[in-house]
């Protein structure tokens, strides 16, 4: 009996003493009534127990505590309250279930042999011909420690521990089966039924029968694997010793025994093949997915991969769970064979895509198609930003040298095509080049010359001189004549408004515009007004600003984020160039300003989309006005 004062310790010590797992109410507050004086001598946290009032109140505000940790449960019963104590019927199953070689010839532990019932909702109570194999596959629930296998035709059923699933509760269902063996001429007739029944080779079913009576512990390895013929043998071994035991006159413990242990076994190896079966499926699915992953455009996320299809067009992620898939794929992103690079290549998310899954022989293959690609969309921005710097009589380095030309095209490569940019600022791109010279793989284009990435204009096959000659080309006439042309960039140049590189269009942002440079004093005046009357009282104009930025722009990867924020700021500048140009008149208003904000999101199609745009035009009202009054901040 325990002498500590808590209630726990108590009533743990009055089961085990009673060998019962219940204890009635009365009866422990009796035990307290007559334990608390003598023991609170030498243990003053028994004080609490010894006055009436004080120790029901001590009693029920400990067990409802108790209760609701879920250590005990309160039961009424005839009149009566009962605490239930599941500690006592755990360890009990634990006793039990620690030798069961010793009760191999007796029936499973059941409530009846046990002498007490458990709760119904502390244990799951399962039917061994229907339930038995659902449960292994779903997984017992681990805050249900207690199992009731119920078997057909009046066979009794057991209790379990839910732990002991499934390989502990076949270890002992085979030593029931081999008592069931030795037993008289069993292990006989059963070679001489089976061999006509499965119709295979009398010595391989010895050798099994044997093993079963020698090592039963070791039969469980063959029902484990999910094999075909490991499957049909218990199946029908099975069905054979239960429909014997049926036609018995007189049934005995011992043949109870035998029913409930291969009514086990059977569900056991019939789970381990359905599961051998879905793990072929699978296997063979994940092939599918490779193969998928093999074809182009070669790179593929997540949400893409769970919706390939075999060969039918039936969807692949049925035949295997998340869980495989996100193990195949790790697996395969990490593991290296014989000291090469991991099968599969996991590229890094964009602001506009999600990290996508390229397979290593497929790498190569991907540039050179992302190389086309992006050979089209950078010469078209190349094209488009020169000709209207020429069509503004302005030049920048790039269209001038060489050496600048190459210093800009990974510049706006990197804009037009970010994962291109990023499979080559790959460290892994030159090893998997090598790797493949090594194995000799023809490659139909090089990327690395002596372990240096070719120029860019050797990669993207664009020329200097040929993007500037197709810029000139669009130009009107009067631009082709030298005299004209120098006369205007030579004016241009002294009122600063043709200075090379100055355009702001190198990628950085630039909160002037031409036009801003000349605008009357009042016009400039009254966007600062303006500017400051939509600024709340109590922030700064740049704080609130940079406050609003992080209201619309809601990109978490920094360079993208630049990249919109950027493209933005350059529309409305090209929108506010085009009011001033329109409107000699032109004054900022509220509502001219807004005007523009509204004509700069509504005619862009990803910005009129936006969920938050309204901070978005008040971001470019305040931008416009530092654009008008020529504010830097």
């Amino acid at each position: 009996m325990a002498y500590t004062a808590d209630l726990y310790s108590i009533l743990v010590g009055y089961v085990d003493k009673n060998n019962s797992p219940y204890i009635e109410v009365n009866t422990i507050l009796d035990y307290l009534a007559k334990s608390a004086r003598p023991l609170s001598l030498s243990n003053p946290d028994w004080k609490k127990w010894e006055d009436q009032v004080e120790r029901e109140e001590n009693f029920w505000s400990e067990l409802s505590a108790l209760i609701e940790n879920g250590r005990c449960e309160r039961i009424t019963s005839g009149g009566n309250i009962f605490i239930y104590m599941p500690h006592y019927c755990i360890r009990l199953l634990e006793k039990i279930y620690t030798d069961p070689d010793e009760d191999a010839s007796s029936p499973f532990p059941s409530e009846n042999s046990l002498g007490f019932v458990v709760p119904e909702n502390q244990a799951v109570f399962l039917n061994s011909d229907k339930d038995l194999i659902g449960m292994l596959d779903d997984a017992i629930q681990a805050d249900i420690p207690i199992i009731k296998i119920a078997f057909s035709e009046g066979f009794g059923s057991a209790l379990v521990l839910s732990k002991m699933l499934p390989r502990r509760m076949a270890e002992v269902a085979l030593l029931k089966i081999r008592e069931y063996l030795r037993r008289s001429g069993n292990k006989e007739y059963a070679l001489r039924k089976l061999a006509l029944l499965l119709k295979c080779n009398e010595n391989y079913l010895q050798d099994l029968l044997e093993q079963i009576v020698a090592k039963p512990i070791d039969a469980f390895s063959e029902i484990e694997r999910g094999r075909d013929l490991a499957s049909h043998f218990w199946a029908h071994f099975s069905y054979l010793v239960k429909n014997d035991i049926r036609k018995k006159a007189e049934i005995l413990s011992m043949d109870i025994a035998a029913f409930q242990a291969f009514s086990i076994i059977s569900a056991i190896s019939g789970y381990y093949k359905a599961r051998a079966v879905k793990l072929v499926e699978a296997e063979n699915a994940l092939k599918e997915v490779e193969a998928n992953l093999a074809k182009p455009p070669y790179f593929y996320t997540m949400d893409q991969i769970i919706k390939f299809t075999g060969p039918k067009g039936e969807t692949l992620l049925g035949q295997f769970s998340t869980d495989q898939l996100e193990n195949w794929i790790k697996s395969k992103a990490t593991e290296s064979k014989n000291g090469e690079l991991p099968e599969l290549f996991i590229l890094p998310g964009t602001a506009k895509n999600a990290r996508s899954f390229v397979l290593k022989e497929k790498m190569l293959p991907l540039v050179l198609r992302l190389l086309v690609e992006a050979q089209v969309q950078v010469k078209n921005a190349i094209f488009k930003r020169w000709s209207t710097l020429l069509l503004e009589f302005e030049r920048e380095p790039a269209m001038e040298s060489e050496k600048e030309f190459e210093k800009f095209l990974p510049k706006i490569t990197e804009k037009q095509c970010p994962m291109l940019m990023s499979i080559l600022m790959d460290p892994r791109i030159i090893l998997i080049a090598e790797e493949q010279e090594r194995k000799s793989v023809a490659i139909s284009a090089k990327l690395f010359n002596k372990g240096q990435l070719l120029p860019y204009s050797v990669l993207l096959l664009l020329r200097r001189r040929d993007l500037l000659y197709d810029a000139k080309r669009t130009l009107p006439f009067w631009y082709t004549i030298p005299l004209i042309a120098n006369i205007i960039f030579f004016f241009k140049g002294i009122f600063g408004q043709g200075k090379p590189g100055g355009s702001g269009r190198d990628g950085s942002d630039d909160s002037r515009i031409s036009a801003g440079k000349n605008l009357p004093e009042d016009i400039k005046a009254a966007a600062k007004e303006l500017s400051y009357s939509l600024t709340p009282v109590g922030n700064t104009h740049d704080q609130y600003m940079r406050e609003l930025q992080d209201r619309w722009c809601l990109l978490l990867d920094k360079q993208a984020r630049d990249h919109l924020v950027e493209d933005v700021h350059a529309l409305a500048r090209d929108n506010v160039r085009h009011a001033i140009k329109v409107n000699k008149h032109f004054r900022p208003s509220y509502d001219s300003v807004r005007q523009i904000a509204w004509n700069v999101v509504s005619l862009n199609t990803t910005l009129s989309t936006l969920s938050t745009k309204d901070a978005l035009l008040l971001y470019l009202e305040l931008y416009i006005l530092d654009l008008l009054g020529n504010v830097r901040q």
